[in-house]
């Protein structure tokens, strides 16, 4: 089932508004590399959408700011990763497979697993029409 997200007006990136997930990992270990996957998002268009990722410690990555033009209104498996070749803001909606996020993931090297993740997602559309 697709995750809607409300609408919350104009405004780029860490913004915890919207609507918020959140993971709790008790595994203890030392984060290297993180792949994230987004997968069943719907806004009324993709390019208004916004993620970010913030660790327990803190730490807030931008993952998708407003990408993706006119071409659909939903995220299905994007993998998210810092290897990946594509930038995420020069790809084209719908959204799937892989792309690098607009900030590096391994922001979050070196920091403890252990915690709660949170994701942000927030429609940040200003035209009530969408």
């Amino acid at each position: 089932q697709p995750v809607v997200i409300p609408r919350q007006g104009t405004g780029r990136g860490r913004a915890p508004m919207g609507r918020t997930v959140g993971l709790t990992v008790e595994a203890d270990f030392v984060v290297q590399q993180l792949t994230v996957v987004l997968n069943a998002w719907r806004a009324p268009s993709v390019s208004s959408l916004q993620f970010s990722l913030m660790s327990p410690a803190g730490t807030i990555v931008d993952l998708f700011l407003n990408a993706g033009g006119d071409g659909g209104a939903s995220i299905v498996n994007l993998r998210l990763s810092d290897a990946a070749q594509t930038p995420v803001g020069i790809g084209m909606a719908p959204f799937k497979g892989e792309y690098r996020p607009e900030d590096y993931l391994s922001a979050f090297a070196g920091q403890s697993s252990v915690g709660q993740w949170r994701l942000f997602a927030r429609d940040g559309s200003d035209d009530p029409t969408d």
